[in-house]
């Protein structure tokens, strides 16, 4: 039985990014440097080629994914958007760094929530669902490599529920632009809904020197 090859990347860079701006939900475009960055990486790394790439709908992502994969079907994901921040989207990390309940929010406690906000479980237990569409679809269509653009929260949300090897959260935080492959065998993700990570993405190419 054939097994799929799952890319998952985090988007480039924002103005929000930039300024330290809590964004979620907010519809923000790529910044300049986020472009660049991105430009730069296809100069100095490797991506993998895949047949389809599935983004959250959130421009950030999508144009993300036009700039690293230009000749591939796009296929925007409702479920793989970011969380809402409600009532903090927009506001600066630093002017909620002293914000006790706020922090503990951010770190996993669901006994406060920002008027407005995504509660934290149900912000994972719908990255989950937007993956399994993408699975079922790869299945459906017969698609065995594909890239998933999207937000770090979801990438996390994601792997910190479904990868092997187990790793929390925070354990599965990565750069714009970069992100993880992971491998889905039919038997097991129907079994366990287990799929196993086997290497950090894009591939740099001063890493190919030195194994040489």
């Amino acid at each position: 039985m054939k097994t799929y090859k799952i890319h998952f990347i985090r988007h480039g860079i924002t103005r929000a990014n930039e300024e330290g701006l809590y964004c979620g939900t907010t519809d923000v475009s790529l910044s300049v440097n986020g472009r660049l960055q991105l430009a730069e990486l296809l100069i100095n790394a490797r991506y993998p080629y895949v047949e389809t790439v599935f983004t959250s709908p959130l421009s950030r992502a999508t144009e993300t994914a036009d700039i690293l994969f230009p000749d591939s079907d796009i296929i925007a994901v409702s479920d793989l958007r970011e969380a809402s921040f409600g009532e903090v989207e927009g506001m600066s990390i630093e002017s909620l760094s002293n914000n006790e309940k706020f922090g503990r929010w951010l770190a996993g406690d669901e006994s406060f929530l920002p008027l407005g906000a995504e509660p934290s479980g149900d912000f994972r237990n719908r990255c989950i669902a937007g993956f399994k569409q993408v699975v079922d679809e790869m299945m459906r269509r017969k698609i065995y490599s594909s890239a998933v653009v999207t937000h770090g929260g979801v990438i996390g949300n994601i792997l910190s529920v479904m990868a092997f090897p187990r790793a929390s959260f925070f354990d599965w935080a990565c750069a714009p632009g970069e992100g993880y492959t992971a491998i889905v065998d039919p038997t097991i993700y129907h079994r366990n809904s287990v799929i196993e990570v086997i290497a950090a993405i894009p591939e740099y190419y001063d890493s190919f020197e030195e194994e040489i």
